[in-house]
């Protein structure tokens, strides 16, 4: 019950402060990459080195992107993840992020992605994707071309 109070009231937090610079998001994804019933993946642009071994048109795709941090649930209904998505949402919306695509699947599946360009050279991506099974917000930031 604790943890829960604590995770509205940090949520509250984050809203009221307007995240003014995508540091906040970091932070968003920090807090709850540390949450019980959450998974975090961080990749790097360094990432694209280790996956040339792999395949160079990977490397070539990722050379533009600085990081890509991914937080997912599997727990779709609880409230923290809703606390996530609607603090999410919040943050795009005063981040002035434009809604580049949607798809809803009723009852199954819900995929949105969103797009901001900033200084004519960086560009973030959120897709948010939510099924009836699991939660997952993917943050990639890189620079356009």
């Amino acid at each position: 019950m604790k943890k829960i109070i604590i995770t509205v009231i940090t949520g509250l937090v984050f809203v009221s402060a307007g995240y003014a610079q995508s540091q906040d998001l970091t932070e968003l994804f920090n807090i709850y990459a540390q949450e019980e019933g959450f998974s975090y993946i961080y990749m790097g642009k360094g990432y694209s080195e280790l996956k040339r071994s792999v395949s160079d048109d990977f490397a070539k795709d990722f050379s533009s992107v600085k990081f890509v941090k991914i937080l997912s649930s599997e727990k779709p209904k609880d409230i923290r993840v809703k606390d996530v998505i609607s603090t999410l949402k919040a943050y795009l919306a005063g981040e002035e992020f434009e809604l580049i695509f949607k798809m809803v699947e009723k009852n199954k599946e819900k995929i949105e992605i969103y797009l901001k360009r900033s200084n004519k050279k960086d560009l973030e991506k959120i897709i948010i994707m939510e099924t009836t099974k699991d939660v997952r917000i993917t943050w990639i930031y890189g620079e356009g071309k």
